[in-house]
């Protein structure tokens, strides 16, 4: 390669270093002008936050919009920005309000998207928020379950406590409760309801003040208390405010000293007389 001719100003100097008396080496380097700077760092680009999950959601309703903020890491204005979804699910993932795309980006300065997780299957998915802008590139990773709706079954769906004396309860009878579905239900709730709740009591309940995870269940124990004689009806009412529940309740009380001795009337076959005092 051909050396650079030097400048006039810079020939001036070589004459005038000759002049004084100097070697060539002084003329030069007294003629030689020393550069420096700083260079701009490329433009790069940051995504935040990353990793994101969106935790548990149902199918069907979408997710709360997530902001995600993406910034300008370099020195220089970056180029026009690109934003787009990917990954393995990138369909169950949505853009939202978004103030990147198509937009430059000052040194350090920021923009940001929103992405909303709106499931259409069940499952764990993932993918990705994706920012570009010329060579520069940055992604956040993205999570969420996706599960069915919350739904609860009662069972026994009904039963018969027998017949019991006034005054006296008859054994304690066990219902279970289920979550159907694959997200918690809302804060669950038991009362009693029919002509003759009143005479019906829970013992103790794993189910009440507490939502019930998808796919758990939990117990309500119910004894019947015969304050007056007669065929009793009551329903047991679940409920966690949108879902609902119930079994059906029978029972009968007798008073003292009018129930039927079936076991007498069995044996002498004297229906007749065979009621006795208990």
């Amino acid at each position: 390669m051909q050396a650079a001719e030097p400048s006039a100003e810079e020939r001036r100097a070589i004459e005038a270093g000759l002049a004084e008396g100097g070697s060539i080496e002084e003329a030069l380097s007294a003629a030689t002008a020393t550069l420096s700077g700083t260079g701009a760092a490329p433009t790069g680009l940051a995504i935040s936050p990353t990793p994101y999950n969106f935790g548990d959601v149902t199918i069907g309703t979408p997710s709360a919009p997530q902001s995600f903020t993406v910034t300008n890491t370099g020195d220089a204005e970056s180029l026009a920005i690109s934003i787009s979804l990917g990954g393995l699910d990138a369909t169950q993932f949505e853009l939202g309000a978004d103030s990147c795309s198509g937009m430059t980006l000052a040194a350090a300065a920021t923009c940001t998207v929103e992405v909303i997780y709106n499931p259409a299957s069940s499952g764990l998915h993932t993918g990705t928020l994706q920012a570009t802008a010329g060579a520069a590139t940055a992604s956040a990773t993205l999570q969420g379950r996706a599960a069915s709706a919350a739904s609860i079954r009662l069972l026994p769906g009904s039963q018969d406590f027998g017949t019991v004396v006034t005054g006296s309860s008859s054994s304690d009878v066990m219902f279970t409760l289920t979550n159907t579905g694959g997200v918690a239900t809302g804060t669950i709730n038991h009362t009693f309801g029919g002509a003759d709740a009143a005479e019906f009591s829970v013992r103790s309940s794993t189910c009440a003040g507490a939502p019930l995870a998808g796919g758990a269940s939990c117990t309500i124990t119910v004894r019947f208390n015969a304050a007056t004689a007669g065929a009793k009806n009551a329903t047991l009412d679940v409920t966690d405010g949108a879902l609902t529940a119930s079994a059906t309740l029978t029972a009968n009380g007798v008073a003292p000293g009018a129930i039927l001795n079936e076991r007498t009337a069995a044996e002498t076959g004297d229906y007749a007389g065979s009621w006795g005092a208990i």
